[in-house]
């Protein structure tokens, strides 16, 4: 291995050509030494040159190559090679019957590669050594074999890097090098345990079906370009701890059959998970997001954290398998989390924080919790197979004695707010301090058996005094459901203050919304919220009057009972028209006034079969 001090000489004969003893290269060249054996009367004796492979003669060099045939050793730690004279080396050891260089132990280690370097196919029979070997041209190793340890740890590869098919059977070690072009290890095999920690991939870096045997570290390895993984195989562990990936990362279909730790990973670009399976665990504890997240029809059929993780971007879990989580986050999204499709197969506990979380079409085939905040949550076709209950958590999440605190700066502060759960079946759901104000309810099946716990407000009709036409209207301060907000709206009562519809689509007639207010008055009856109940009554009846298919008689009376008590509901209605009564009796009275004498007593009868009339005396 080669000093680090560069003033230092190596700990070996070194070639020594160029030295300056007083300037700036006391050292000179750091090659080592060639050494030959010599034969002389059937004694072996090593022969030590005074000069590297580089610099011998072209006479010692002929001489030296002469005695390597395939499986010899190659020490040139240090050395110098062109492409010339690197592949004379390799000519000297390929194996006639295959045509594949065939190298015994082998040592770079520090080494300089100034041109194209080729190790295409070759078999390394033992350990190779290319820690802190410099390439400065293409170097390809492109279906060799490694059969021991091969050791790259600070090697510099200033061009193309190519290690596309080969097998690595031993422990190969990738740390601290530094590939500043291309670095090609497609379909390459990893056998045995292998390291990339803190390495640095300028270029793009490829491992495409690749497989790792054994556990794969990528520890604090930096990745400047895009690194695809599509349909790699990690059979064993695989580490990223404190990665950081600036570009974009491409995790396309891959297996993780052991536990895969993302704990501390930075990805600055857009990370796709999609088709992947873990078998394991998997942890994404403190990760960060800057930009997309896609983990669309990945299995995760381990346990899985994304505790204190932070994506800056959108979050895609669509048509993810969950088989085995009792836990998801808690963890911050800034924009929306999209677990439409997604299947729950065991309890689990959800806490996210989050722009937006699109729970459509999603299966519970467990009890769940979810803890959200912030959200605007879509339920739309949810299929709920046990109990399921969304809860809106204040203030942040309480954190783990390990976990990072995500951000949510880029969270607009909010009220966890449902959008929709039209297709859900609400006998297994509850709500707490969510806000139905935006809700829809239309399409929701057992609607009288949802739960709703805490403060849900429902949207208000607009008060005050408003103008339709030339009359001036006033509507009645009460609860309302959002779909009766857009149909009032779409009636040209939009300028009074009714919401009207975010998507512009078509209301719905009033009556398919006398159902719906039916089913969730028995809702609040049963939780003995009895003025809230009123409300939904009230709201039935006027979806009854305003309905066209209403017989035309029922619609009278329905007018007529609005307009004198409200539906029931609305005592100072009555007292209004009994007080109206009252002041037109009195201005009737008025008006015809009261007899000025008293009708004076007359006794009518027959006496003595004679008829007769007069006045009753007074007594």
């Amino acid at each position: 291995m080669t000093a680090t001090n560069p003033a230092a000489p190596p700990n070996y004969l070194h070639c020594g050509r160029g030295a300056d003893p007083g300037g700036e290269d006391p050292v000179g060249c750091r090659g080592r030494r060639v050494r030959r054996l010599r034969s002389d009367a059937g004694e072996h004796e090593s022969v030590w040159y005074d000069a590297c492979l580089a610099h011998l003669t072209d006479a010692d060099r002929d001489a030296y190559l002469n005695t390597l045939s395939p499986g010899s050793e190659l020490q040139h730690p240090g050395t110098t090679f062109d492409t010339t004279l690197l592949g004379r080396l390799l000519a000297a050891v390929r194996d006639p019957a295959t045509g594949q260089p065939r190298l015994g132990a082998v040592d770079f280690s520090g080494a300089t590669f100034q041109g194209h370097a080729e190790f295409r196919e070759a078999i390394f029979q033992s350990y190779a050594l290319f820690g802190g070997t410099a390439f400065r041209g293409r170097v390809l190793f492109s279906r060799a074999t490694f059969q021991s340890v091969a050791l790259f740890r600070g090697a510099t590869f200033q061009k193309h890097a190519g290690f596309d098919g080969a097998t690595f059977q031993n422990e190969t070690v990738f740390d601290n090098a530094i590939f500043q072009s291309h670095a090609m290890f497609g379909h390459t095999v990893f056998q045995s345990g292998t390291g990339f920690r803190t390495a640095t991939f300028e270029g793009y870096a490829e491992f495409a079906g690749a497989v790792f045997q054994r556990n794969i570290t990528f520890d604090r390895t930096t990745f400047e370009d895009d690194a695809r993984f599509e349909r790699g195989t990690f059979e064993d562990e695989a580490g990223f701890h404190g990665a950081t990936f600036r570009r974009r990362a491409w995790f396309l279909r891959v297996t993780f059959q052991g536990s895969a730790w993302f704990q501390g990973t930075v990805f600055q670009g857009d990370i796709v998970f999609h088709g992947a399976t873990f078998q394991d665990d998997a942890r994404f504890k403190g990760v960060t997001f800057q930009s997309n997240a896609r983990f669309s029809h990945v299995t995760f059929q381990g346990d899985v954290r994304f505790n204190g993780a932070t994506v800056q971007g959108d979050t895609w879990f669509n048509g993810t398998a969950f088989e085995r989580a009792p836990r998801i986050g808690p963890f911050v999204c800034w924009g929306t989390v999209d677990l439409s499709a997604a299947v729950f197969d065991a309890a689990v506990i959800i806490e996210v924080a989050a722009g937006g979380l699109d729970f459509q079409r999603t299966r519970w085939a467990s009890t769940a919790g979810l803890r959200l905040r912030h959200a605007t949550v879509d339920l739309s076709d949810a299929v709920m197979e046990y109990p399921v209950s969304v809860t809106a958590h204040a203030a942040p999440f309480p954190r783990e004695r390990d976990d990072a605190a995500a951000d949510e700066s880029g969270i607009e502060p909010a009220a966890v707010r449902m959008l929709s759960l039209r297709g859900v079946d609400a006998a297994h759901l509850s709500l707490t301090d969510v806000d139905l104000s935006g809700c829809r309810f239309a399409g929701t099946v057992h609607l009288d058996q949802l739960r709703l716990y805490g403060r849900c407000p429902l949207p208000r009709a607009p008060g005050g005094w408003h103008r339709r036409g030339l009359l001036p209207v006033r509507f009645t301060a009460r609860q309302t459901l959002a779909e009766e907000q857009y149909w009032r709206a779409a009636r040209a009562d939009a300028a009074a203050g009714w919401m009207p519809p975010p998507d512009g689509s078509a209301p719905l007639e009033p009556a398919a919304l006398v159902p719906l207010y039916r089913e969730l008055r028995k809702t609040l009856e049963d939780a003995k919220d009895e003025p809230g109940a009123a409300d939904f009554y009230y709201g039935e009846m006027e979806m009854r009057r305003h309905d066209p298919r209403t017989p035309a008689a029922e619609r009278f009376l329905l007018r007529l009972y609005w307009a004198l008590s409200g539906y029931g509901l609305r005592a100072s209605r009555a007292l209004g028209w009994l007080l109206v009564a009252m002041f037109t009796t009195v201005v009737l009275m008025m008006l015809w006034g009261l007899p000025k004498e008293s009708p004076k007593p007359v006794s009518t009868g027959t006496v003595d079969g004679r008829s007769g009339r007069g006045r009753a005396s007074p007594r």
